[in-house]
């Protein structure tokens, strides 16, 4: 839009992330990670049907270490 007479960037809105990141306060530093969301459709399975699945991974090589020990 704002290639376009007239078009201001303050009237553009601001772009969502694909990625959710969550970060955990923890004793030792904080454990930082991503999200990575799925939803199955059209399976075989009538109990898979709509299924959502969220999976939590590591945001930094810290997190990585720290999980990789338990």
């Amino acid at each position: 839009m704002t290639g376009y007479p007239g078009g201001d960037a303050a009237e553009l809105p601001r772009p969502v992330d694909p990625v959710v990141l969550l970060e955990l306060a923890t004793d030792e530093e904080p454990l930082r990670m991503f999200s990575v969301a799925s939803r199955i459709e059209g399976p075989a399975d009538i109990t898979l049907d709509a299924l959502h699945l969220e999976t939590f991974l590591p945001a930094d090589e810290q997190t990585r270490r720290r999980l990789s020990h338990r």
